[in-house]
């Protein structure tokens, strides 16, 4: 009778343990690398919404002082204006920021607005009285605004347009 003898080819229990422990480390990396890729990504996204939203408001203020003709209400939080098109008036509101009553952006953590003469002397009290809102030249803003833990900073100065350059 023919003896041979046929190995079982198997793996032992270190090698299976070794090999789901290496399974592990690189699944464990792979993941991390995932969720941090996509954690990074939100927080741009985010980032992009608070800095879209931060210029709409700064675009649409240049736009509309652009034809400034009489101030309105100069305060720290309010801008009222008449200009070619009619009155104009930049609010906030609780946390939004408002035009004519209008939601521009909301969650906004600051809307500071600081008015100027032609000298660049800051006029105060706020609000401003009759005289104090003739003499306005420049108003600064500051705005910031958050999004999903994002902030977005904007510092800007509005110029008031000479008199007889208004269309």
């Amino acid at each position: 009778m023919n003896t041979t003898h046929h190995a079982k080819k198997a793996y032992s229990l270190i090698e299976v343990i070794v090999v789901i422990l290496l399974l592990a480390i690189v699944s464990v990396i792979t993941i991390h690398y995932v969720v941090s890729a996509s954690q990074l990504y939100a927080s741009e996204i985010a980032q992009r919404k608070a800095d879209n939203e931060a210029a709409a408001v700064v675009n649409r203020m240049r736009r509309e002082t652009r034809l400034l003709t009489r101030v309105i209400t100069a305060d720290a939080g309010e801008f009222a204006f008449s200009n070619l098109t009619g009155a104009v008036a930049f609010r906030l509101s609780d946390t939004d920021i408002t035009l004519n009553g209008n939601i521009l952006a909301r969650y906004v953590d600051t809307f500071a607005l600081a008015y100027y003469n032609s000298t660049n002397g800051m006029l105060l009290p706020l609000p401003l009285d009759g005289l104090g809102k003739d003499s306005v030249s420049r108003v600064a803003l500051e705005l910031k605004l958050t999004r999903s833990g994002r902030p977005a900073y904007v510092n800007i100065n509005l110029f008031r347009p000479p008199k007889g350059t208004r269309k």
